[in-house]
């Protein structure tokens, strides 16, 4: 089962031709930072098409409501219309074009996009979802609970609301970022029932959750589901549970695409993460070079050859053979260049790995100017205050505690663990774990100064006692 995504801008022939083209930007960033973020769920990533109107497909549909609202929030106040449904595909060649993949569920969501047009509607939340089960009525109640909620927000609510949610609900930073008081936060929020609305999200996105785990064709999971139940594995640290999960996968998406699709190229790439995990290098190059086989029939551009290819260099840092990897290196990041660019988010991954083998090899400062290439490109994609950059943060703050450079290790620390916080929360375990980085640094430091002052005190006594000797 799959989960088709399409939306359209309402009255977009109303808007004046510099004004949509600085809209469709916005929209192709967005996309990158979705496609981005959502990757391990991207079936067929996000692009737009026919001009005002765009389209994406998942194999997981627990997080399609965040990624609405996530293009519901970038293109506010234009109003967006979403239908989100869970249904079976036509998969004809390469998923990275969305115009041959089709089915029932591709034509259920225009239907009702089309219902949604005839309809009308009010406020800005405009999002339909169906999906092939009996609980429908709950999922349509759902929806209309939070259509109701968001329908009596003033401009204001709304954004408190939103930035609730982008710095998981700290009040306190809020109260910052608007100057105001956290007592008249909570006042607007009370008045706009997040309590109540945050649950109302929170079952939905937990009941589509339980739907991705449902068993499908006749007690047989789809492909997709035994991904989801892979992944969880794999972020409980169950990592060989995980790895015959990601295996079954595998060889049920090659009965549901055939044997040589190219996204079964992306479930050999989670195999043999697996395995370098497990530190099994071998079984890791094997799968890898499985899954360039299953790539030979592409274009030369196609971008999963460049992950794939990078994958193999990580394998070869840990075996050192590094010229090895340096010659994958320099072919993945030329695949990533003619395909979409340095600037690409998977030419992060690359810069990512590569500072790796530097730092393997002793070669700070090529392993910093890597991670500048990555922090560059997060930023650009994601904002400078996201998790993906403060980890990036804590990747260069990590090479200046190699290089013991503390000054500099606490600059790129404290923006890692500042970002957190405020993006986390100080529960998160990320958030945990950068702290207890900042925190060894601080030690190191503190080290070094008593260090110093001994020193000096030392040399100021034996001064006193030359003194008084003469």
């Amino acid at each position: 089962m799959y989960c088709v995504m399409i939306g359209d801008i309402v009255d977009s022939k109303k808007i004046d031709p510099q004004q949509r083209n600085k809209l469709e930007q916005t929209l192709l960033k967005t996309f990158n930072c979705i496609n981005t973020l959502y990757q391990d769920d991207m079936f067929v990533p996000f692009s737009t098409v026919r001009g005002d109107a765009f389209e994406g497909v998942l194999t997981s549909s627990c997080n399609a409501p965040q990624i609405a609202m996530e293009i519901i929030e970038t293109l506010h106040p234009h109003i967006i219309r979403i239908s989100i449904v869970l249904g079976a595909l036509t998969i004809v060649g390469d998923t990275a074009d969305v115009n041959i993949v089709d089915g029932p569920a591709f034509h259920d969501a225009n239907d009702m996009l089309s219902k949604m047009k005839k309809r009308g509607g009010e406020g800005w939340l405009r999002i339909a979802i169906q999906a092939p089960c009996d609980a429908q009525p709950l999922l349509d109640s759902l929806l209309t609970l939070l259509s109701a909620f968001t329908r009596s927000w003033t401009d204001r609510q709304r954004q408190l609301v939103w930035a609730m949610e982008h710095y998981a609900d700290q009040q306190k930073i809020l109260a910052q970022k608007f100057a105001i008081s956290p007592a008249a936060i909570s006042k607007q929020l009370k008045a706009a029932d997040y309590s109540a609305y945050k649950q109302a999200c929170k079952a939905l996105r937990q009941y589509l959750y339980d739907l991705d785990l449902r068993s499908e064709e006749s007690g047989r999971q789809s492909f997709a589901s035994l991904l989801n139940l892979a992944k969880d594995k794999k972020l409980q640290n169950e990592l060989p549970p995980a790895l015959i999960l990601y295996m079954r996968a595998l060889k049920r998406a090659e009965i549901e695409l055939g044997d040589d699709h190219p996204y079964l190229a992306a479930i050999h790439i989670k195999i043999a993460e697996i395995h370098e995990s497990l530190e099994k290098y071998d079984k890791a190059e094997e799968t890898l070079n499985q899954a360039l086989n299953v790539l030979s029939t592409q274009p030369r551009g196609h971008l999963e050859k460049a992950r794939v290819i990078n994958a193999l260099a990580r394998i070869k840092i840990f075996t050192s053979e590094y010229q090895a990897a340096n010659e994958f290196f320099s072919e993945a990041l030329s695949l990533c260049n003619y395909n979409l660019g340095l600037g690409h988010p998977v030419a992060a991954e690359i810069y990512s790995s590569l500072a790796l083998m530097y730092i393997k090899r002793g070669e700070y400062a090529d392993a910093l100017q890597s991670y500048a290439h990555v922090l560059t490109i997060y930023e650009k994609i994601l904002g400078a205050d996201h998790p993906r950059t403060a980890e990036s943060c804590g990747q260069v703050a990590d090479v200046y505690v190699i290089m013991k450079d503390w000054e500099k290790a606490s600059v790129f620390g404290r923006k890692s663990l500042r970002i957190f916080e405020n993006r986390c929360g100080s529960r998160h375990p990320q958030t945990a774990q950068a702290a207890s980085r900042m925190s060894q640094i601080l030690a190191f430091k503190q080290d070094i100064q008593d260090s110093q002052d001994s020193q000096d005190s030392q040399g100021s006594n034996e001064t006193i006692l030359v003194g008084s000797s003469l």
